[in-house]
Parts: structure tokens; C-alpha cells; sequence
């Protein structure tokens, strides 16, 4: 590994300092608009990592209140400065560690903040003792406060595959599969769930989220056909952008910090019977994936 990868490690460091409650001196300057503080919540079940999500609860008496709400364009120069600026400070360790992505029953808070790691998830089933909302934000905390004392402080990434609302979280709210919701062609409906899945999500400090899933299934016999919305391009490119909207911006009016991380991204089945498109990628079209559908 090189400075060459500074771009990708750059992206994860600004995506660390803005998505999860820093300290104010890491986050001021990252957003025009005004500065970011806000804190982390305490490890309550009230306090939660930013409490958001109603079950978790509002910032707790001993949390610090969550996150305030970020305004203005993102990322501005300052703070694609200070990501550089992080990377150039880190030794080789510390680059591999930011760029890891660990079970969190492989790793302990105190070894997050040892080792300054980057990311953590759970994946299918992985829960906490407490699988409730309370217990989820609890247990997000501990790495976050874990990463707060690594030697850079980057707080950590939490990911979590969350295809179809919160389902690993006892008492979240599970929508209908992507499937169903392509058959629907409702765009505004999808933009909905997605808001409603980003809050519960945050409510428990879950902000990278494996969703939304935009492959173009056409071959049924793929066994996550459906995860996907349908056989058409068109379907993902409409929905699975209305599903990262309602992940990633807030209503007008709406102060809280439940805006969390998008990941629009899956891999092809062996057959090829689903096709990746990339919502962020302007350079491919339905046209484009129907003139090569092995791309």
C-alpha cells in the first residue's frame, strides 16, 4: 500500500469525521455553513450513539447530545485538507487498519482504539446481548469511544446489511423487499423507507448501511433476486436512487443527524443473471448495460 491510495483512504477518513460524532476540533471547518460539534451520546440506554430513531431515545443527560444536523456543501477544501492531512501522520499500520472492516465479535473497543480501526459490522445475526435499540446504540458507543482514543482519533464506521429496514434490531420496522417495491414503481414511497430505515438505523449508531441494493435481476434462479427491484435497469437506476436520497438528505426542516451512509453496490450472480448498476456512476446507462450486460 502506497500514498497513491490517499483518494480512497481520504474518502474514508472525511466520511468518518463527518458521519459520526467527532470531537469539535476534528469537525470544524468540514462543512460551509457552520461548524459540526455535537458530540458523542452516552453510553445509556437514553443517551445512545445521537439517540436518534425514537426508541433509542434523544441525546441522553450524560451523552452530549448526539450529533447536530450538518448544513452547507460537503466536502469543502477544509476539510478534504484535514483528511489529507490524517493520512500523512499515519504509519503503515494505521492506513491497513482504516481501511479493515471487522466482525465486532473479533474485536474489543479497547483494541479499536489500539489499533485504529476503520470499520466494524454485523453481519447476519451478529447481535448484542440487549437486541434492542438501546442495546445496539450502547454497544456502537463502546467502539466509538473505543476509536476516540486511538492515537489519530478517527471514530469509527459501523456497517450493517440492512436490505429491507433495521431487521436485526428486535422492534424496528421491516418493509417489503425490493422486489415488492419495484413492482410498486413508487418512487416517493421508496424515498419514505428509506428516511424511516436511515432514522431507525441511526437511532442505534448503524450509519453504513449495505443498501440499497440496485443489481438488475433477469434470472430468477439467483439466489438475492429478490433483493433486487426488478429485471428492468430503469427500476434501479429510479429506485435505488430514491432509496440513497431518503438515506442521505434530510427533509427541509428536519434538525436531526439521521442521515446516514448509502452503499449501492452488488455483485454480480455467477450466471451474470443480474447486472450492477452504480447510481453514482453517470457513466452508465440502461443503454450502455443492455450493449454489454456482462459489465
Amino acid at each position: 500500500m502506497t500514498r497513491g491510495d490517499a483518494a480512497v483512504k481520504s474518502l474514508l477518513a472525511v466520511a468518518s469525521i463527518l458521519l459520526l460524532g467527532a470531537s469539535v476540533s476534528t469537525l470544524s471547518g468540514c462543512k460551509s455553513g457552520g461548524t459540526a460539534a455535537g458530540g458523542m451520546g452516552g453510553a445509556t440506554a437514553t443517551g445512545g450513539q445521537g439517540g436518534q430513531g425514537g426508541q433509542a431515545g434523544q441525546g441522553g443527560p450524560g451523552g452530549g447530545g448526539g450529533r447536530r444536523p450538518l448544513t452547507g456543501t460537503f466536502p469543502t477544501q477544509t476539510c478534504l485538507d484535514m483528511a489529507d492531512g490524517l493520512i500523512a501522520q499515519m504509519t503503515l499500520d494505521e492506513e491497513v487498519a482504516q481501511i479493515m472492516q471487522l466482525e465486532r465479535l473479533e474485536v474489543s473497543p479497547a483494541q479499536v482504539g489500539q489499533y485504529g480501526i476503520g470499520l466494524l459490522y454485523s453481519q447476519g445475526g451478529s447481535a448484542p446481548l440487549d437486541n434492542s435499540p438501546s442495546g445496539w446504540a450502547d454497544m456502537t458507543d463502546g467502539f466509538r469511544q473505543g476509536a476516540l482514543t486511538s492515537r489519530l482519533q478517527i471514530p469509527v464506521i459501523y456497517g450493517i446489511d440492512i436490505v429491507h429496514g433495521v431487521g436485526p434490531v428486535k422492534g424496528a420496522t421491516v418493509f417489503p423487499h425490493n422486489i415488492g417495491l419495484g413492482a410498486s414503481r413508487d418512487i416517493a414511497l421508496v424515498e419514505q423507507i428509506g428516511r424511516v430505515t436511515a432514522q431507525e438505523s441511526a437511532g442505534c449508531g448503524l450509519d453504513f448501511p449495505f443498501s440499497p441494493v440496485v443489481a438488475v435481476a433477469r434470472d430468477e434462479r439467483w439466489g438475492r433476486t429478490y433483493e433486487s427491484y426488478g429485471e428492468a435497469p430503469e427500476l434501479a437506476e429510479s429506485l435505488g436512487a430514491a432509496a440513497i436520497r431518503g438515506f442521505e438528505q434530510l427533509p427541509p426542516g428536519d434538525g436531526s443527524a439521521s442521515a446516514i451512509l448509502a452503499s449501492a453496490a452488488r455483485s454480480l450472480s455467477p450466471e451474470s443473471a443480474a447486472v450492477l448498476i452504480s447510481c453514482s456512476a453517470p457513466d452508465i446507462s440502461p443503454a450502455s448495460i443492455r450493449a454489454d450486460p456482462r459489465r
